[in-house]
């Protein structure tokens, strides 16, 4: 069973506007997932579903 190990919110200006890590990671871990969602999430549509399904 999947679960949520991390929760993140961008602003319209790029910026996380909340970030919640259900699971520890490290500070840098953390900074590096926290840029690849957000570049994950903007390439896609803006009709499309931001949720997204990665393994960490």
């Amino acid at each position: 069973m999947a679960r949520i190990k991390v929760t993140v919110t961008f602003s319209n200006h790029r910026k996380p506007q909340l970030s919640k890590f259900h699971q520890l990671y490290s500070e840098d871990t953390q900074q590096q997932i926290i840029r690849e969602t957000f570049h994950l999430a903007s390439k896609r549509d803006e009709n499309v579903c931001k949720f997204l399904k990665e393994d960490y």
